[in-house]
């Protein structure tokens, strides 16, 4: 579940994806704010951003 998100735009969150369905096999999580980019570190160490 995520926080609300507010309404000046700001809002900073992080998720966590189980894996396996669309997500793909391996869980991570993925950090997302404003102006930056999204990162997902995934549990077996690699890390993406975007």
């Amino acid at each position: 579940m995520n926080p609300p998100k507010g309404t000046s735009g700001d809002s900073r969150y992080i998720q966590y994806h189980p894996g396996n369905g669309h997500h793909g096999e391996v869980p991570y999580y993925k950090i997302s704010q404003p102006n930056k980019p999204t990162v997902r570190i995934y549990m077996d160490g690699r890390y993406e951003i975007d």
